[in-house]
């Protein structure tokens, strides 16, 4: 899977190797960068991100005034919980339903601890692509890996 990043001024880049330093050398804050991503067991920097994501769209969507209506009928406030089992499971649950498991009570549910970077990367896309669609173009950027 390759992934596309808009890099901005604010960039933290923690480079591994001399290579990766001169190849940035060369790039500039507007440049579109590509990168494989490899498909490894999920990582804490990317369970960190998982949940800074979700607080930050969460935060997003109740800051743009919307509110989660449920199975209940009630108007409440978005939480980076509801946006974890209502919006992100959800996608993860349809795309990779080979991951689907019956808790204790019978009910199919995933655990995001079984998901790979690359299916975390696959998932976030879709969903924020849902999101663009359904929010009037609210979009919450991927955090950085680096920055946690």
């Amino acid at each position: 899977m390759k992934a596309l990043f808009k890099l901005s001024d604010d960039l933290e880049l923690i480079p591994n190797n001399q290579d990766t330093l001169n190849w940035m050398a060369g790039k500039k804050a507007g440049d579109i960068v590509s990168f494989d991503v490899t498909d490894e067991p999920r990582n804490k920097k990317m369970n960190s991100c998982a949940h800074q994501y979700f607080n930050d769209l969460a935060n997003a969507l109740n800051a743009g005034g919307y509110t989660v209506q449920e199975s209940i009928k009630i108007d409440m406030q978005f939480t980076q919980e509801i946006v974890k089992e209502c919006m992100f499971k959800r996608i993860a649950k349809a795309m990779f339903p080979n991951k689907v498991k019956l808790d204790k009570k019978g009910n199919k549910q995933i655990s995001t601890t079984n998901l790979s970077n690359k299916e975390m990367c696959m998932i976030y896309d879709n969903l924020n692509l849902s999101v663009i669609d359904n929010f009037n173009g609210l979009s919450v950027p991927w955090p950085s890996r680096f920055n946690h």
